[in-house]
């Protein structure tokens, strides 16, 4: 059995069973043009565009915490220091893939950065041991420059309303190992090895679920700004653009209406999908 149908207070719920089989797919709630067109999107919802799944990875709204505290910032403030809605439920969900690195204090050898060559330790930028295997003066590294070296091997198409990135699983050339995604480094700070830019506000995250576990990664962000409404197919004028004959030219779009975010069938031949985990 795939879902369940539960009545309350005269309305019928349909639900997800917990079943265990491991050929049984997940149960998809379908969006089409001449049937239920939109779904409510949330972080952590999955969606299906023809063969292709993503994850709602981060969803960010301008609230009015954060404009009263803008409206007060003079022009030298970092924004990176304002309040950001879920920033430390997303983090903590990534704390699979974050490591500790060790403080220059204890590490032994030369201590100069094996990217830049440099010694200076500034706070902003501390030479640290770097997220591998390597030992030594080899394994020395401000973590800037490496992130400026990893972000060499992610490519970006960018248009006016998303950007998106997409990278081959990023490992050390010296010891193979694979790099985490986030780092705390000796200061405190949680840093990203791969620089995403996210809008201030208004913007979306997603990232492709890939069948293949090759280390491909696919991340789009989509900002609200400038636009209401950002349009996902095949086609050339689609702002978030996939490759493939099982994705209509225009499949489906997100539309944001305040502080929330649509997703809508736009027509597309197979539906546009969203996997169920709670009550519909």
């Amino acid at each position: 059995m795939l879902a369940g149908v539960v009545k309350i207070r005269r309305q019928y719920f349909v639900y997800p069973l917990d079943w265990r089989s491991k050929n049984v797919d997940s149960l998809w709630f379908v969006l089409r043009k001449e049937g239920v067109q939109e779904y409510q999107l949330a972080e952590n919802n999955h969606i299906r565009i023809g063969k292709h799944t993503y994850n709602v990875k981060e969803i960010s709204t301008y609230s009015e915490e954060r404009k009263t505290i803008e409206n007060n910032l003079s022009d030298n403030d970092e924004r990176d220091n304002l309040p950001s809605p879920n920033r430390e439920e997303i983090e903590k969900k990534t704390q699979i893939n974050v490591q500790e690195s060790t403080p220059l204090a204890e590490t032994k050898g030369e201590k100069c950065c094996r990217v830049c060559l440099g010694e200076n330790t500034p706070h902003e930028n501390p030479l640290c041991q770097s997220p591998c295997a390597c030992t030594g003066s080899v394994g020395l590294v401000h973590f800037e420059c490496l992130k400026q070296w990893l972000s060499s091997k992610v490519t970006e198409k960018k248009n006016e309303n998303a950007i998106s990135y997409y990278w081959s699983e990023l490992e050390c050339d010296v010891c193979k190992q694979k790099y985490p995604d986030k780092i705390f480094v000796p200061n405190g700070q949680l840093i990203d090895l791969v620089k995403i830019d996210k809008p201030f506000q208004n913007y979306m995250m997603l990232e492709a679920i890939l069948e293949e576990k090759n280390g491909q990664r696919i991340i789009h962000v989509i900002g609200f700004d400038k636009k209401d409404t950002i349009t996902i197919g095949r086609g050339h004028a689609a702002e978030i653009r996939i490759s493939d004959i099982s994705v209509s030219r225009l499949h489906a779009e997100i539309r944001r209406k305040e502080n929330t975010f649509y997703l809508t069938d736009k027509g597309s031949r197979f539906g546009t999908l969203v996997k169920v985990k709670d009550f519909l």
